[in-house]
């Protein structure tokens, strides 16, 4: 779990593409959207070139470990669909992992919108955002890669 909390913040901090969006977002936005977006987008990329990357602090990382457990709850659905288990099983275990799922996707749809809206450049959107793709990354790969089932408990 260490690594996908670290390689999380790691990936934020080298997304350059989504620092640089999330400013040309916030531009547009703070300049009514009037601004043709060549200049949105020049004046993102030069800002984010003239000033020095800003410290991250540990939300991508938290973000990414969203990103697994999403990832590890619909691989449980998946699991609980393929072992045939009883009508009350589906349900009850389903409506578990639903109800415990939709938070986290609650958050990370919150997180694009925001995003898309320039609604600040205080918090770390992007950084969020890639984090959340990192933490899915991870699992599909321990999926794919030989994570057993102690991967899958949850």
């Amino acid at each position: 779990m260490a690594a996908v909390f670290l390689g999380g913040h790691i990936a934020a901090a080298l997304n350059t593409r989504g620092r640089v969006l999330q400013l040309e977002r916030y531009v547009d936005r703070s300049t009514g959207r009037l601004a043709p977006s060549w200049l949105s987008a020049g004046v993102a990329k030069l800002f984010n070139t003239a000033s020095p990357q800003a410290a991250l602090g540990g939300s991508a990382g938290v973000f990414a470990l969203f990103g697994f457990d999403l990832c590890l709850g619909v691989r449980s659905g998946l699991d609980l669909l393929r072992r045939g288990a009883s009508e009350e099983q589906v349900v009850g275990e389903g409506l578990r992992l639903l109800l415990g799922l939709l938070p986290v996707v609650s958050m990370v749809l919150s997180e694009h919108r925001s995003l898309e809206a320039g609604e600040s450049l205080s918090v770390a959107h992007a950084a969020h955002l890639t984090g959340f793709a990192w933490g899915v990354a991870c699992c599909v790969a321990s999926a794919l890669f030989g994570g057993g089932e102690e991967t899958r408990q949850r």
